[in-house]
């Protein structure tokens, strides 16, 4: 059913940066306190939306014929984002509405307005469970070598997480019946392994304290 919203995607490029491993304590901060303010929109949307509409009753709102004036550096060039009109000739500066999809004739947002924010807010939700995971099990270093294979090996700073604890390497799979996984570390007497070690698996053939594994590949 969000078939519709693929178009979207590039606008959550941005967010996908979490994954890089320079991840940090201010970042993880930051996206705590945020994740406390969204989840206060989501449960007062209505107000959300309309808060400018409040401000300004008399703010313009676009038709399409209007605003496909406005397609050149000489006229003014403007954009709709989400319904959101944009003059970005010298840069972007707020404008109004767009009538359409996404707001009525009087300003008011739409039913498909209320369903793009709260995939937004979802998107934003499921982003800052990923970051918190991987804080919990951070990615093991990994290394191949052509005649040694790969060898995955955990320290205080692997992942670009630095932590007080060094962890195992171990499978972390999706889900139980997964079949895709990545390395990391674990820290065995944590309540956050025991939450989801039916998630985790032991690589083959390494010690279970060792924090230093050989991955044996099948031929």
């Amino acid at each position: 059913m969000f078939t519709k919203y693929v178009w979207l995607l590039p606008l959550f490029a941005s967010v996908l940066l979490y994954s890089n491993d320079y991840l940090n304590d201010v970042t993880f901060n930051f996206l705590s306190k945020w994740l406390n303010a969204i989840k206060n929109v989501y449960s007062d949307l209505n107000r959300k939306l309309n808060i400018e509409s409040n401000k300004n009753a008399n703010q313009k709102v676009f038709t399409s014929t209007e605003l496909k004036k406005y397609t050149n550096l000489k006229d003014g060039l403007y954009i709709s984002i989400l319904g959101q009109v944009f003059d970005v000739t010298k840069g972007a500066k707020y404008y109004g509405k767009l009538n359409g999809r996404y707001y009525n004739e009087d300003g008011s947002p739409t039913k498909e307005s209320y369903n793009v924010q709260k995939i937004l807010i979802n998107a934003k939700e499921k982003q800052f469970e990923e970051v918190h995971k991987k804080r919990m099990f951070p990615p093991c270093n990994i290394e191949w070598k052509p005649d040694s294979g790969t060898v995955v090996w955990c320290t205080k700073k692997s992942g670009g997480i630095e932590r007080d604890w060094v962890g195992v390497p171990r499978m972390l799979f999706e889900s139980p019946n997964s079949k895709e996984y990545r390395c990391a570390c674990v820290k065995l007497n944590s309540k956050e392994y025991e939450e989801i070690k039916g998630m985790i698996r032991e690589f083959p053939q390494c010690p279970k304290t060792s924090t230093k594994c050989a991955v044996k590949t099948e031929n």
